[in-house]
């Protein structure tokens, strides 16, 4: 293990030229020696139970959150240390695909088709419900502001280190302006404890050149010029004016209560948070802090909207607590969201997802897990996040944001990263949203209020059903939920789509998996790890079928032999052969099926090509008759045979390019052509799933149309395409494998490694893929692979009068 490590290490250091010159900035690019391991101690948060929401969801239709994800929005190659080749430049990232995202969301945020509407419904919803003006829209002299997030913004900022996007800022200014009425000098850009950035003022100026910015004081020589005026006309600092109270020693916050008083004087507030956490212990690229508390979006965005920042640091979430012997601890973050000055006047809440990251002064991290499944290796590529999140309730914002963000945590100690986590988060990461959630009973005791009163739900909070599934309680009931309902818009062209890798770990499902390689393996894989293998390496042909039983054995078909073994559960390569029989010289076997509790039925490929009926463990001969088949050798006549549930044998004929059916005397009923057949299998409604070793999968209905069909072999993504098997899910998806020629010249690419298996959606959406191929879980090349809860039942089989 050691020696792999330090191949990947090497490997990942030769990722460009200026790693291979040692470029690098050594104060970034660490040693193994520098980080410190006791950082990591406050990082072992998990998420609690699922669909248990507290709270009360807010919203036109309460609790929803709608995310859009659209790869051609952020395609930023990647090269974090050269600082003439920013994520933040129009030539990587667009605006109209920005818009595009905002548009689709808030339509269906609001329940409306088009984006003026869209806006009215914004207006009129805050409102009524905050301000209580029934049917009030957006009037004009009303002075709308937008927080955006610039933790790592200077006025003269070149890094790559993650800020509030130009492109998405600009995309809500055109909404503002051209479909809710806003006019330009009525709209406020603001961070009040940062300067304003150069190519966020150019973005916005060079479409609105009357909206206003403000910051943390006049402006600086190295921000630019406004085109319409020659001057920094438009760039404003804070007026400081008290304005924000606290729960919690009230009386000892003296800057922290002081806000700008253009923010003050403003009608509406729309909250543009980033996607990402606040902390990470690792000297890795970006210095490792422990931060003050976890994450960075909603709330920790009013960071920016008030003076005295530092005076608050005291009551996060930190290492500080444990010093004073606190493990939870009161969140003037939750005033903030709760004041009448800023969280109320919010109408909107959106999280900026095109470039995410793991801590506050952050480079964009890619997310190799759901839903947005980026390439991690090496780190100069263009895949990203490129989201957006939008919602009416804060809470139930960031609770989506948290799940997201544990989720790309899943498969942390991916080779490259020095052994250390990709991305941690932080104990008590929910703290927060619990007492937003319910701010009455609160983990800390202290009962929140505002203006003497005590404050209401701010909204609510849960945690998904699983990465995988992605459900709250109002997407499993929509009738009954009160939490939650999460609603992902993936958007693009399909070959934008494609292109985005699918989820890749291990824990997607439990399955068992077979290999048909050099050496005969097999493999249980369970809460994403082996449980069980079974290696030959004397073991004679290919595993061209292997079936596992509901009791627990497993039927194998090896080209010049077949077995039946029981597996020793617990016990790594330990198993127990009930019976086995070697193939005749000349000929071959590559499908097996049970039928009953003792017998069995195998296709026998040569002259004559056979279908056989045997008795076991005694072998005797029940059944045998002759099946179509032509000159040209054993090996090319077939691969796969099942049982359907009349009785029947459905055949993959490779020599005639078809799908055929026979009954149990050897009588053809019907065939479908379909050429290089090679899997197939009868599916519950009477359909048939069959597929080709060229990458096709089709669904046939009982008339022999095709009723749906995909070619994973057209996936520019995808190489050395040679499909084994289709099996339909009982979710509606399709589970496809695809076989890697270990005997050829070829060799696995490490840096893009052959997919061995992928499960898509009937609309053609990948949402998982099996590329597993170096330890721990080196599986090899893709036979078959069956979930562990879809085991056949032999008691249920049978082949016409043979039971």
């Amino acid at each position: 293990m050691k020696r792999i490590q330090t191949f990947v290490a090497a490997a990942f250091l030769a990722l460009t030229p200026a790693m291979a010159q040692g470029t690098w900035d050594k104060a970034i690019w660490p040693k193994a020696e520098q980080y410190n391991e006791n950082q990591a101690s406050d990082f072992h948060w998990k998420p609690g139970p699922s669909n248990q929401p507290i709270g009360v969801a807010r919203g036109i239709f309460p609790g929803r959150v709608v995310m859009a994800r659209l790869p051609e929005a952020a395609r930023w190659p990647g090269r974090w240390d050269v600082n003439e080749d920013q994520w933040f430049l129009d030539k990587y990232t667009s605006t109209d695909k920005c818009d595009e995202m905002l548009a689709t969301t808030l339509q269906r945020l609001t329940g409306t088709k088009n984006n003026r509407k869209a806006w009215v419904k914004v207006f009129r919803h805050h409102n009524e419900e905050i301000r209580g003006l029934k049917k009030r829209g957006y009037q004009k002299g009303e002075v709308v502001a937008i927080k955006i997030n610039l933790n790592n913004s200077s006025a003269g900022k070149r890094d790559n280190q993650t800020d509030a996007t130009p492109q998405m800022t600009l995309a809500v200014v055109r909404h503002l302006v051209r479909d809710a009425g806003v006019p330009e000098r009525d709209i406020i850009i603001y961070d009040v404890k940062r300067q304003i950035y150069a190519q966020m003022l150019e973005c916005v100026w060079h479409e609105f050149p009357d909206v206003r910015f403000v910051q943390d004081g006049e402006a600086r020589s190295e921000q630019p010029l406004n085109p319409k005026y020659g001057d920094h006309h438009g760039i404003e600092a804070a007026q400081w004016i008290e304005g924000i109270e606290y729960s919690v020693d009230n009386d000892k916050f003296n800057e922290a209560k002081l806000m700008a008083r253009q923010i003050l004087d403003a009608t509406y507030i729309v909250n543009l948070a980033l996607l990402k956490l606040h902390s990470y212990p690792y000297n890795y690229m970006e210095d490792g802090d422990n931060g003050q508390t976890a994450i960075t979006m909603s709330a920790k965005n009013h960071a920016g909207s008030i003076r005295g920042t530092h005076e608050m640091h005291r009551y996060f979430n930190s290492t500080e607590i444990k010093k004073r012997g606190k493990e939870h601890d009161y969140n003037p973050l939750v005033d903030l969201e709760a004041s009448p000055n800023l969280g109320r006047k919010t109408i909107l809440y959106m999280l900026d997802a095109l470039y995410c990251g793991r801590k506050w002064r952050t480079y964009p991290l890619h997310f190799p897990n759901a839903p947005f499944y980026n390439r991690t290796l090496p780190y100069a590529n263009p895949d990203w996040p490129a989201s957006l999140l939008l919602s009416f309730d804060p809470v139930a914002l960031q609770s989506v944001g948290l799940d997201i963000m544990y989720a790309q945590s899943l498969n942390n100690n991916e080779p490259g990263y020095y052994n250390v986590p990709r991305i941690m988060l932080r104990d008590m990461a929910d703290d927060i949203l619990k007492a937003m959630a319910t701010p009455w009973a609160t983990p800390s005791g202290t009962v929140y209020r505002q203006q003497g009163q005590p404050i209401p739900s701010l909204g609510v909070f849960e945690h998904w059903d699983s990465p995988k599934t992605m459900r709250y309680s109002r997407n499993l009931d929509s009738k009954n939920g009160k939490g939650i309902e999460f609603i992902y818009i993936p958007m693009g062209s399909a070959k934008e789509q494609a292109a985005s890798a699918p989820y890749q770990g291990l824990d997607h499902l439990d399955f068992f998996y077979a290999g048909e390689s050099t050496k005969h393996r097999m493999y249980i894989v369970r809460d994403g790890r082996v449980a069980w293998s079974y290696y030959d390496p004397e073991g004679r042909g290919e595993i061209s079928d292997a079936v596992l039983l509901s009791d627990g054995h497993i039927l194998m078909a090896h080209q010049h032999g077949i077995r039946e073994v029981v597996p020793t559960p617990g016990t790594a390569y330990a198993y127990t052969v009930l019976w086995q029989m070697d193939t005749p010289k000349g000929y071959e076997i590559h499908s097996i099926q049970p039928i009953g509790k003792d017998k069995i039925v195998y296709v026998q490929c040569g002259d004559p090509l056979t279908c056989v009926v045997r008795e076991v463990p005694s072998m005797k001969l029940i059944r045998e008759f002759k099946l179509p088949y032509r000159d040209g050798g054993s090996h090319g006549q077939m691969r796969n045979f099942r049982l359907t549930r009349k009785g029947t044998l459905l055949l993959a004929s490779m020599q005639y390019g078809a799908i055929m059916e026979f009954d149990s005397h050897g009588h053809e009923l019907r065939r479908i052509d379909f050429p290089g057949a090679w899997g197939v299998e009868e599916l519950k409604n009477g359909n048939i799933l069959a597929c080709t070793n060229r990458g096709l999968a089709r669904e046939y209905d009982k008339k022999g149309s095709v009723v749906w069909e995909y070619d994973w072999s057209k996936n520019p993504v995808y190489k050395n395409i040679s499909t084994q098997k289709a099996h339909r899910l009982p979710n509606g998806n399709t589970l496809m494998n695809n076989w890697f020629n270990e005997w050829s010249s070829q060799r696995i690419d490490p840096e893009n490694p052959d997919v061995q298996a992928i499960e898509v959606t009937p609309d053609g959406r990948i949402v998982w893929e099996l590329s597993s191929w170096f330890p721990p879980a080196d599986l090899g090349p893709a036979t078959t692979i069956q979930p562990l809860n879809e085991p056949v039942n032999r008691s249920k089989l049978y082949f016409g009068d043979i039971r």
